[in-house]
């Protein structure tokens, strides 16, 4: 059983390989309460792709999309917190074993490809 995903809007940037650092935003959520959203924070979420850092289905998601995309996921068990599902922590409710998890993803840009435009800044925002 796969991700099942709609694309929401689609970017025009390159696709990320395994091992590059890219910067995402997702909301996170499990019958339709969210229990992660970082559309919210300051900063996106910075992982490698193909690491073991985040939500397996998410992973391959962001493997297949390009930069400026933001789709819909339903991620299966399987690709999710499996039968063990999620233990609470600080603000963030318990997900049982067996959970779907509904994502809204945003691949926003490779940070690390960015560098170029750090010196040219300053490290000033633009």
């Amino acid at each position: 059983e796969g991700v099942e995903y709609a694309v929401l809007q689609s970017g025009s940037g390159d696709k990320a390989k395994i091992g590059e650092l890219v910067a995402i935003r997702f909301k996170a959520s499990f019958n339709g309460n969210t229990f992660d959203d970082c559309f919210k924070t300051q900063n996106a979420y910075y992982y490698r792709v193909g690491s073991e850092n985040i939500v397996k289905g998410l992973d391959l998601a962001v493997q297949n999309m390009r930069v400026g995309d933001r789709w819909a996921l339903k991620v299966p068990p399987s690709l999710a917190f499996g039968d063990k599902g999620l233990k609470p922590s600080p603000g963030k409710p318990r997900i049982p074993g067996g959970a779907t998890i509904e994502y809204e993803v945003l691949f926003e840009t490779f940070p690390g490809r960015e560098a170029d435009i750090l010196e040219v800044t300053g490290g000033e925002g633009v």
